[in-house]
């Protein structure tokens, strides 16, 4: 079988840095717990040993409108293999904050918006996207009800001496409490969306508006912050956290390899405009592509911000899946956020 080519969003790993507490450069993460062990034998002609692990970053704080934009070079995250080859097989990751009793419990959307988090290693070409997007795995809101995992006995292949870095893109805008504006959602609106304005960082000018250099990008020593009301001094900084649980094998023997590869529209690009229009509010971005090899399509997930409705693929005309936005409808409810 040729190694199949999916637009996939997952989470994960690599080395371990310490963070310095006056900059958002690199955190700590680490594993919880000791590693589950499950064996995998219906239907494989060659069954294999599941590894599953959970991991947790050391604590972000954030304040609110603070933005956290992490470097991917300077933010190694642990590669699951313990640097023994490995396959990925699936992963499921959210943003949690402090609970009772020193517990993690999820953090809500509407109180920290997790724009996205990617990880990426420099051996990795990402070939649907060249020149665009070049990450391995990742996904933004939607992770928290979107598992990855591959088909059984597929998996993403991981050499022993793989080393990972993650971008991580949160907001803290707290339902609009604490950002200025009469108006709460169009001020949560223009911070998520990176919208310009004065204080988000020296890189943020008009000409920029809507692109990451608004939304905190390069500003690691935590300066930068979507405009906010005198109340939000007063407020306390919380402390946020990346976990996740990935399930790994040693047996690549028994694993067929999966090739992963994302796509944006329209044309690879990372950002695009999207004029308000009343009369004709929903806007379509397309885009034809070819695929550069002969692949089976094993995995696609899609990944959304705000105001999508659906991704949808279609195969010379032929339609295969869609990814459809859901919107919650309960206040601060993690997993149904209204809105």
């Amino acid at each position: 079988m040729a190694p199949s080519l999916a637009a996939l969003v997952i989470s994960f790993s690599c080395a371990a840095a310490h963070q310095d507490e006056g900059s958002y450069v690199s955190f700590d993460f680490q594993p919880v717990g000791a590693p589950k062990e499950f064996r995998v034998t219906e239907g494989m002609a060659k069954p294999y040993t599941m590894v599953s692990q959970t991991y947790h970053s050391q604590a972000f704080s954030m304040k609110p409108g603070q933005m956290l934009f992490t470097n991917t070079l300077k933010t190694p995250i642990p590669v699951p293999g313990n640097g023994r080859a490995c396959a990925i097989l699936g992963m499921l990751g959210d943003i949690a904050k402090d609970g009772p009793g020193g517990s993690l419990v999820p953090a809500p959307l509407s109180e920290v918006y997790d724009h996205h988090y990617i990880m990426q290693e420099s051996s990795h070409k990402n070939l649907l996207c060249q020149g665009g997007p070049n990450y391995m795995f990742g996904i933004g809101s939607e992770s928290r009800d979107s598992p990855q995992i591959f088909p059984k006995g597929h998996g993403y292949m991981v050499k022993n001496d793989a080393q990972w870095g993650a971008n991580i893109h949160l907001l803290r805008t707290d339902a609009g409490k604490y950002l200025k504006g009469d108006d709460p959602h169009a001020a949560i609106q223009q911070c998520n969306e990176c919208w310009y304005a004065p204080g988000k960082g020296a890189g943020c000018t008009p000409e920029l508006n809507g692109t990451f250099q608004c939304c905190g990008e390069r500003c690691y020593d935590k300066s930068c912050f979507c405009p906010t009301k005198p109340l939000a001094k007063l407020a306390k900084a919380n402390n946020y956290y990346l976990r996740y649980q990935v399930n790994y094998t040693y047996d690549v023997d028994s694993i067929e390899s999966i090739g992963v590869g994302v796509y944006t529209t329209p044309n690879c690009q990372t950002f695009y405009s999207v004029i308000q229009n009343d009369e004709q509010p929903e806007t379509v971005a397309s885009t034809t592509f070819t695929v550069p090899a002969t692949a089976e399509l094993m995995l696609l997930i899609g990944h959304q911000h705000v105001g999508g409705r659906n991704i949808s693929l279609y195969h010379n005309d032929k339609f295969l899946c869609a990814s459809h936005a859901r919107y919650g409808t309960e206040e601060g409810v993690p997993g149904n956020e209204k809105g």
